[in-house]
């Protein structure tokens, strides 16, 4: 069964709490906010809120929702099987998913940046406006993924099945 996409007052909530930290705080004389200060913000915001064990544990026990969850960065999830996991929103920058399964799992907003991709399946997952820039996706399987990420500057797609079923043999790093 695909994920459901979130809405649009939801996606607006998320993507405004991260571009006024972004936009709003960076470079704005009117917050006067020393670059330590941003700093801390940023890193408040993408502050781990759950383990990788913790992760695996409540999946084992059958839980699926993992809504905002946010790992540290460069976390090896190699092999993890989340399959049906509702990741709305979490935070994986520069994890390593390589050979992971993610089918079906709703990956919608979620800041991917940097993720090794490699051997994953993510067929039918919901990608909907997550984040993937300088993502790898190396012999990969997206076939039936639902929607778009809003960015996949500079991804490697090399040897990966696309959503249509096409195969891109890559490697194709894409500008946008």
């Amino acid at each position: 069964m695909p994920s459901p996409i979130v809405d649009p007052i939801e996606h607006k909530r998320r993507m405004d709490t991260w571009w006024y930290i972004a936009e709003e705080l960076w470079g704005n004389p009117k917050h006067n906010l020393t670059y330590d200060e941003i700093i801390k913000i940023v890193d408040d915001f993408f502050a781990p809120t759950i383990t990788v064990e913790e992760l695996q544990e409540r999946y084992a026990r059958g839980e699926r929702d993992f809504i905002d969850i946010s790992l540290p960065h460069k976390v090896d999830l190699s092999g993890i099987n989340l399959a049906g996991a509702n990741l709305t929103g979490a935070k994986f920058n520069y994890s390593n998913f390589t050979g992971a399964n993610l089918k079906g799992a709703n990956l919608s907003y979620a800041w991917l940046n940097g993720v090794n991709f490699t051997g994953a399946n993510l067929e039918g997952a919901n990608i909907s406006w997550a984040t993937a820039g300088s993502a790898i996706f190396r012999n990969a399987n997206l076939l039936n993924a639902i929607g778009q990420f809003s960015r996949d500057r500079n991804c490697i797609y090399e040897n990966t099945v696309m959503q249509s079923g096409h195969l891109r043999k890559g490697p194709c790093i894409p500008f946008g």
